[in-house]
């Protein structure tokens, strides 16, 4: 069958984004050169017809100058587009990485979680009693902090007698 239809051919590689890049930014550099030679040859020109009078050799020059600028412009706008490339696949890098990262913390709270029940097992029951201690001292905190910072209530009176009742409470237990 190979006489016939042929070996299929090896697959290349997909090409790394990276060297990507740094092809499509050497050929930006390389139109930017030719761009930087365009306007040495704009500058020699601007200095010979300087030096001109108006007749048809001046009118010669001035032909090749617009060609010149045309040429100028045609690679800046080369140059841009090759930009815009470069830019577009760092973004796709940058959203690459983001996403392997996302992998990585995604994993990491996995494992976090794992540890977390492992650990929550190891919990002797008969704690529970000074958690229920600990609950009841940071609702006595949030109460006295609502009372004293309750700056709604204009009446100073009620925010007293509520502290005193408060601090009876307190008392008591």
């Amino acid at each position: 069958m190979n006489r016939l239809f042929g070996k299929s051919k090896a697959a290349e590689p997909s090409p790394d984004l990276g060297s990507c890049i740094s092809n499509v930014d050497k050929k930006a550099e390389d139109i930017e050169k030719k761009s930087a030679q365009c306007e040495a040859e704009l500058r020699k020109i601007r200095e010979q017809m300087k030096k001109m009078r108006e007749g048809p050799a001046k009118n010669a020059l001035k032909q090749k100058a617009l060609r010149v600028l045309q040429r100028k412009k045609a690679y800046e706008t080369q140059a841009d587009g090759l930009r815009q490339q470069s830019f577009n696949m760092e973004q796709a890098t940058m959203a690459i990485q983001s996403a392997k990262d996302t992998q990585v913390v995604v994993g990491a709270m996995k494992t976090g979680l794992k540890e977390m029940k492992k650990e929550y097992k190891k919990i002797n029951i008969d704690n529970i009693e000074v958690f229920d201690y600990i609950n009841y001292f940071h609702f006595d905190i949030r109460l006295y902090v609502h009372f004293m910072g309750n700056t709604t209530t204009s009446n100073k009176k009620f925010q007293l007698n509520w502290m005193r009742i408060y601090f009876r409470i307190c008392k008591m237990s």
